[in-house]
Order: C-alpha cells, then structure tokens, then sequence
C-alpha cells in the first residue's frame, strides 16, 4: 500500500498539472519507503533533496500558470507555496545537523500539506481556469512551456 494513493481525489483536471502532482506523489512515496527502511541515512537526504527540487519547480510552473490566467487568489496560493518551501529549508538544516533522520511526524505533515493543498488550493485554481479561461480537463496548456514562452493558448469550446 502506498503512502499516497494517486490519484485519490488529487486529480485537478489541468493536465500537466495532474502529471506534476502524480510525480510529487512518487517522490513523498519514495521518501517514506527510505525514511521506513533499516537504512535511511543518506539516502533519506537524498530523495528529500529530490523533493525539494521538484516541488519548486512545480510550484514555478503553477504560480506562471496562475498569472497567465489572471487568477484572483494568486497571492494567498504562492504564499501556501513559500510557506511549504520555508519548512522544507528548516528540515534540510535540521537533517544535515541529525544525519539525515526523517521522523514519521515530519512524513505525515508532508502528506497532509500536500493533499490538503491539492485537493483545496490546487482544485480551486482548476475550477477557475477550467470555467472561466474556457479550458477542457485534459487540454489544459502545458504549464512548463507557457511559463517559457508566455504565451496563453486559444480559448477552446
């Protein structure tokens, strides 16, 4: 049994926002499946390492995407966001001075942030680019290129 079960009730409907979501999914995963095991040490660092990494680059792509759909609660969503990135810097320090150590605490606030997040926070913003920027579930923009390219995709019927 996994920690988190995708897709649950975390899919949003904005495409390659699911995909990012699924692939955060698989790495808290992984991060428990180490942080369980007789080993963890480095490799607990490691994957969290991973997480990290991911989970800004997602949250980039997700707060462009809001802009690009001039989305009302975009203040308060990419303030959830730094809020998640603040504790994630607190918990690298503390994992450098503890030898990499990952409590089942710390684990269960991780997976209860991040769905919490999607299924409210991230649900929201769908709601609102699907009804109102006129975007079919699963046709959304690909969210990584129009934060290259800034470009908003035509309005599908």
């Amino acid at each position: 049994m996994s920690f988190i079960d995708w897709p649950g009730e975390l899919r949003i409907g904005v495409a390659e926002l699911d995909r990012e979501h699924e692939q955060l999914v698989r790495i808290i995963n992984d991060l428990h499946d180490v942080a369980s095991s007789a080993q963890h040490g480095r490799d607990v660092a490691g994957v969290l390492l991973d997480l990290v990494r991911h989970t800004r680059e997602h949250f980039q792509h997700e707060e462009a995407f809001m802009a690009r759909c001039a989305y009302s609660a975009a203040a308060e969503h990419a303030r959830e966001h730094g809020e998640l990135l603040v504790i994630f810097s607190h918990l690298l320090g503390a994992m450098s001075a503890e030898k990499a150590r990952l409590d089942p605490d710390t684990l269960e606030y991780i997976r209860r942030w991040l769905c919490s997040h999607i299924e409210n926070s991230d649900a929201a913003l769908a709601r609102f680019a699907l009804r109102d920027k006129g975007i079919t579930a699963g046709d959304a923009p690909g969210v990584a290129e129009m934060s290259r390219t800034g470009a908003w995709p035509r309005r599908i019927p």
